[in-house]
């Protein structure tokens, strides 16, 4: 984003942050060490555990934070924690392995790795969380999630959306008009 390289460290539980010209480093966020100072997961507010992807909106980082089933929003000047929606779970607004993430018009789109057929999805929810859709290939409604495998990258571009499908083999292709599917 702009002057800064962000990038999502699944293994080392942070986003470290670097200069985009320089590639010099600049600073981590979301990060917890352990008592040898080497990174670790955390599921305190402010700590990631696992963070897989990363989006940029307006000034906040929103964080597809893995193992704790939410998303994590951090200030992009400064890193600090601001908030985080979701839990483990099936309803709406909840998650299980959120893996991608992107923010398009003012919305938050995830993607879910795993958990069954009820959490093989993307949800587009509010910059605060709060559901608005799930899309699911409507013409075949819960069928197809059921064979969906890990929905992994996400992309969006006014209605249509893009995810990656590691379990498939391919990418579905989504739009956000009710009982659309491409």
């Amino acid at each position: 984003d702009g002057e800064q390289l962000l990038v999502a460290e699944w293994g080392n539980s942070r986003i470290s942050v670097f200069d985009r010209e320089s590639l010099a480093f600049v600073r981590h966020i979301g990060a917890t060490l352990d008592e040898d100072g080497d990174p670790m997961g955390g599921s305190e507010p402010g700590e990631l555990d696992e963070p897989s992807d990363l989006a940029v909106h307006e000034g906040e980082l929103f964080v597809a934070d893995t193992w704790n089933h939410r998303v994590s929003v951090f200030s992009l000047a400064d890193g600090a924690f601001r908030r985080t929606f979701g839990k483990r779970g099936t309803a709406a607004g909840e998650f299980t392995y959120p893996t991608g993430i992107a923010v398009a018009d003012g919305r938050v789109y995830t993607t879910e790795r795993m958990g069954g057929e009820a959490n093989r999805r993307v949800q587009m929810l509010s910059l605060d969380g709060a559901p608005l859709q799930e899309l699911l290939p409507a013409r075949y409604g819960r069928r197809v999630a059921r064979r969906c495998g890990q929905l992994h990258g996400i992309c969006v571009d006014g209605e249509r959306t893009w995810v990656s499908d590691s379990g498939m083999h391919m990418v579905h292709l989504l739009t956000t008009a009710p009982g659309a599917y491409s």
